[in-house]
């Protein structure tokens, strides 16, 4: 009985792993749909990657991050996104 139980336990432990793998690439591809749609509907730059990053933000859980882009004038990281 003790082997059943161990080998449920395990599989138990498995399924609850697997389901968590696809929540989390659901919830990936649901970010990644949300940026596409905003890059084809929008040419505002600042909306894109505001919306980029509110995606990006719900997938891993953080409350702040920031993107930046390259100022290719001065070779400077200027802050887009906050």
């Amino acid at each position: 009985m003790t082997d059943t139980n161990t080998l449920d336990d395990k599989l138990v432990q498995q399924n609850k792993l697997l389901t968590q793998e696809i929540k989390r690439r659901a919830d990936q591809m649901v970010a990644i749909n949300t940026v596409a749609t905003t890059v084809s509907q929008s040419l505002n730059l600042e909306k894109t990657l505001e919306t980029a990053l509110d995606a990006v933000l719900q997938v891993i859980e953080m409350d702040s991050a920031g993107i930046s882009l390259v100022d290719e004038v001065n070779g400077e990281l200027v802050l887009r996104a906050q």
